[in-house]
């Protein structure tokens, strides 16, 4: 029993080999038995999970290595992608920045184009031009930004707009490319659609144009309706529906749904025949989504499609109708042979008051016409829609002469085509007007109240989103602009030249850099590329100088532009992206003048409203209002330029003079620029008692001056 209780103690502080003699019999015998027994099950269990725990601390060891390697592949692939990331990032800065330059320039020179005097067909042409290329711009603005189109993080504006003549300007930029292809393009506005609302008007013209441009690819003959109709909705909102149906190739059922996927069209064959990215209906889905609304496509092979989309829970303003009895009294016959087209002409007509009557038969339009005359009551106003193929000189003079056989009123003419070609028409055909289909609402008022008065030598009215809104609160301003690029140098100088803002012209950095250490200016646009020395280069070095506090506004191309980087680390005021807006570039202009106006003087105060002339070498004509203020600013800068050189303050010294520099040359002080040389020859030399006299005679020059004046 001894001998056993101490084998149990072993085992009890781990010693596991111990083990007792078996010599006993009987019970004790059987006791040491199982004592041995129950000892080397221990044993084995401890071998077994020693073994088993070495196998799992390898395994382990396994799994740590294993983990740091796919970590470290982890890693490289996290610096390869955001490598990636950095080069598409910069390859589409250097994209946007090449396309939106030249882009500038054509948006530029197409408002200037708007203010000069054209023929109602040059201000369609110039206008075209102008609507084309914003509506390019924003394309290009979405396709660099799909990450964010993505991701659901594309910002929406929600302002009051025309609806209908957005939708006008769509059909207006498109209307030549379905020309070319002899379709007939009409814009179908049912009578009860509003036609202000609020919602986003450049989305809205992103969507249908991608839906239009891509209905006239994909049809070859026929015609392209765009129909714009209200839904039933409770409540004062409304829900717009559009429909774009044409004539086209169409697609199998089975493959609607794809057409709405980035990259993809309905198969490899239409891709190779009609090109294209597939881009376009993908953004427009999800452009329609962040909108609130829904689109779908019904179509089937060979039967054209019908691509439609709505906008719910849109505010309509209540209708205008300042226009609504122009047309009074006025009875109209409209004929065309598309149904669609003599509906959209009919409500145009009715909104604007006209008595109004249709058909698409000609024998039946004569015969209307002979009923009207036999009744005492004939028709004031014929409106006819023509084919491509009717639209030719004699075959339009043959079609006039057998109407005035009947009846001589005025006709209006819409033709499926240019009117370029009939460069005569105000004269060779008698009270007639040709112009394109689909007509632009304005455009058709204009011509049909021509008609109507026989004035054919009306001026054309500028139109009232041309964007040249009174800027004469800028007049008088000192700018300088830093860019490259010789068309925008040439479109920045004529539009702030138009504003009578005085304007310096720098090619690159190093010459802002010049300007900018000669004259204090008022407000410096930057350009960010430039060869010599670029924008962000240039900025760092006129904030040493006399422009130190001066407004310095970025002009970039890159809508990647890292905004508080420019702002907050490089010296930056502001951004004005390119294309440069007209309106955009008078509300920085504003903006800026009104901030530096109510801080100081010493920029833009002493040129604000001032009739300064635009060459610096005529005498400028200083306002009576201004000249006490420019007397106590041309008084101040001696003052100071006397304490710093009592101080021996060089930075203070050199910053006053160029002040004084500036003053001078900006107003052609002529009696004080003899003082200011030999003022500056003084602090040149460093000879103190010459520079005290040579500003006391400076001060003098200056009472004199303004004393006579």
């Amino acid at each position: 029993i001894v001998r056993l209780t101490r084998v149990v103690g072993r085992l009890t502080d781990g010693r596991l080999s111990a083990r007792s003699g078996e010599s006993s019999h009987g019970e004790l015998g059987t006791l040491e038995q199982g004592i041995n027994e129950m000892a080397r099950t221990m044993q084995g269990a401890q071998t077994d999970l020693l073994r088993e725990v070495r196998d799992a601390t390898a395994a382990l060891h396994n799994t740590v290595s294993e983990l740091e390697d796919r970590n470290t592949e982890v890693e490289q692939a996290r610096a390869m992608a955001l490598e990636a990331d950095a080069a598409k990032s910069e390859f589409l800065a250097k994209m946007s920045h090449e396309i939106r330059t030249p882009l500038s320039a054509i948006i530029g020179f197409a408002q200037l184009l708007e203010k000069t005097t054209q023929s109602e067909d040059q201000q369609e042409y110039t206008r075209t031009i102008n609507q084309a290329a914003s509506q390019l711009l924003i394309i290009i603005d979405d396709i660099l930004n799909f990450t964010r189109l993505e991701s659901s993080t594309l910002s929406l504006e929600k302002i009051p707009f025309d609806l209908h003549e957005c939708l006008e300007n769509v059909v207006s930029i498109l209307s030549a490319q379905a020309h070319e292809k002899q379709l007939e393009l009409v814009l179908y506005i049912h009578s009860d659609v509003p036609s202000r609302i609020h919602s986003d008007a450049k989305r809205i013209s992103q969507i249908l144009t991608n839906l239009v441009s891509n209905a006239i690819k994909f049809t070859e003959q026929g015609h392209v309706i765009i129909e714009v109709s209200l839904l039933d909705t409770p409540g004062q909102d409304v829900t717009l529906h559009i429909a774009v149906t044409d004539t086209g190739i169409g697609l199998d059922e089975s493959r609607a749904e794809q057409v709405f996927d980035p990259f993809t069209q309905a198969d490899a064959s239409t891709s190779r025949i009609y090109g294209g990215t597939g881009l376009g209906l993908s953004i427009s889905k999800k452009l329609v989504e962040l909108l609130g609304g829904e689109i779908g496509l019904k179509s089937s092979q060979n039967n054209g499609a019908c691509l439609w989309f709505t906008l719910p829970h849109l505010h309509a303003e209540p209708a205008d109708i300042q226009q609504a009895e122009c047309l009074a009294d006025v009875k109209v016959l409209i004929y065309d042979q598309n149904s669609f087209t003599r509906r959209a002409l009919r409500n145009r007509f009715l909104l604007w008051g006209a008595n109004v009557f249709n058909t698409s038969d000609w024998h039946k339009m004569l015969s209307m016409l002979k009923s009207a005359q036999k009744t005492g009551a004939p028709f004031t106003l014929l409106v006819s829609g023509l084919t491509t193929r009717e639209y030719s000189e004699k075959q339009v003079s043959d079609i006039l002469d057998e109407i005035r056989q009947i009846d001589d009123l005025p006709v209006l003419l819409l033709v499926g085509t240019e009117t370029n070609n009939l460069c005569a028409e105000e004269t060779v055909f008698r009270d007639t007007r040709i112009i394109s289909k689909p007509p632009r609402s304005d455009r058709m008022l204009r011509t049909v109240c021509q008609l109507l008065t026989g004035d054919g030598t009306a001026p054309v009215p500028r139109p009232p989103d041309s964007g040249l809104e009174d800027a004469a609160d800028l007049a008088g301003l000192n700018v300088l602009v830093a860019e490259d690029n010789r068309f925008n140098q040439e479109f920045l100088a004529t539009i702030l030249g138009d504003m009578d803002i005085i304007v310096t012209m720098a090619a690159n950095g190093e010459e802002a850099c010049q300007h900018a250490s000669e004259t204090v200016y008022d407000l410096i646009f930057m350009d960010i590329h430039m060869p010599v020395m670029g924008g962000l280069e240039a900025t760092t070095e006129i904030r040493k100088g006399i422009n130190r506090h001066t407004p310095i506004i970025a002009l970039t191309a890159d809508v990647f532009a890292d905004k508080d980087h420019y702002f907050d680390e490089l010296g930056l005021n502001d951004c004005l992206l390119k294309p440069v807006i007209r309106s955009n570039l008078v509300a920085m202009l504003r903006k800026w003048h009104n901030l530096s106006s109510a801080h100081s003087v010493n920029n833009s105060s002493l040129a604000t409203g001032s009739t300064v002339t635009r060459e610096h070498s005529k005498k400028a004509i200083i306002p009576a209002e201004l000249r006490s203020k420019l007397h106590h600013e041309v008084t101040s800068q001696l003052d100071s330029l006397r304490d710093a050189c009592t101080s021996d303050n060089q930075q203070g010294i050199q910053d006053h003079l160029h002040q004084l520099k500036g003053l001078v040359e900006y107003f052609n002080l002529d009696e004080l620029k003899s003082d200011y040389l030999q003022l500056q020859q003084a602090i040149t030399t460093g000879a103190r008692e010459e520079i005290i006299a040579r500003l006391e005679a400076t001060a003098t020059t200056l009472a004199k001056s303004f004393k006579q004046s």
